[in-house]
Order: C-alpha cells, then structure tokens, then sequence
C-alpha cells in the first residue's frame, strides 16, 4: 500500500554516508546514501544495493532528493535463500514517483532484503533476490519461526 504522496521537508545540512531517498532515472524512489558534498547545492549519492555505475550528482533542491524514509520504507518478512530455512528480515519498499515509473516498477520482479541475522545493520547480509522469495512477515507466523531455528 503506497504511502500518501505530499511535498517533502527540506534537506538540511546533509554529509558523506547520510542516507535520503533519490527518485531515479526510471522515475522509481529509492534509497540513496551520499558519498560526496561537492557544493552546497549538490549531492555525489550511491543507490543503495546498486553497482557503482548508477552513481549520480543530484541537486539537493530537486523534486528527486527527499530525507530519508520519505517515500520508501521497509517492512518486516521472511525470507527464502538458497537451502536455508525460511528467515527473518525486512525489503526495502520502493515506490513510483512518475507514471514512468509505475510502468519500470511493475516489470521489476526483485526485491532488496536485509536478513535480520545481526542487530548491526553493517554486518547484516544483503541482496537482491526474486519477489516469490519473500512472504509477510505474519503470515505462519509461529510455523516459520520454529522452522529457522
């Protein structure tokens, strides 16, 4: 369900490896970590989980920058990899930002998950893996717990 859409607070004072949400050239928000302050008017950021091909100088007063968890948030799962079972984590909810970017968003069938297996977000294992990998975090609840055990 996609959060309610509304102007985004201004960014202030913003620093290398803060976090914020950058729409990107598919119209898509999604999460972005700043890697360099070149001018005050500008940000060097780096789409968080992507190659460092996609890395981009935004403007900080653009319609694309906004604080972080302004249009993506995440949300508890379980997740499904490789031959362990079924484990606790969260996907990182992106959302359309254009109607480009509803069309780019549906044809997307990934998901980008962090496995809940360290309280350091840091150390926690990280992908990428197909959207029939991760099922609500409620849903059996109590059978996938005992499971992962």
């Amino acid at each position: 369900m996609p959060r309610p859409v509304s102007s985004p607070p201004p960014l202030v004072d913003l620093h290398k490896g803060d976090w914020l949400d950058v729409m990107d050239r598919d119209g898509i928000w999604s999460v972005a970590r700043v890697l360099s302050v070149p001018s005050p008017e500008e940000l060097e950021i780096t789409y968080d989980g992507w190659p460092s091909d996609y890395d981009e100088v935004v403007e900080v007063d653009s319609d694309r920058v906004a604080p972080y968890h302004t249009f993506t948030w995440v949300v508890k799962c379980w997740i499904k990899h490789l031959n362990w079972p079924m484990w606790p984590g969260v996907v990182t909810v992106r959302s359309l930002g254009t109607e480009a970017g509803m069309r780019n968003l549906n044809k997307e069938n990934r998901l980008q998950l962090d496995f809940m297996d360290s309280s350091s977000f840091t150390r926690r294992a990280r992908c990428w893996l197909l959207k029939g990998h991760v099922k609500p975090f409620d849903e059996k609840h109590d059978k996938r717990r005992q499971g992962s055990n």
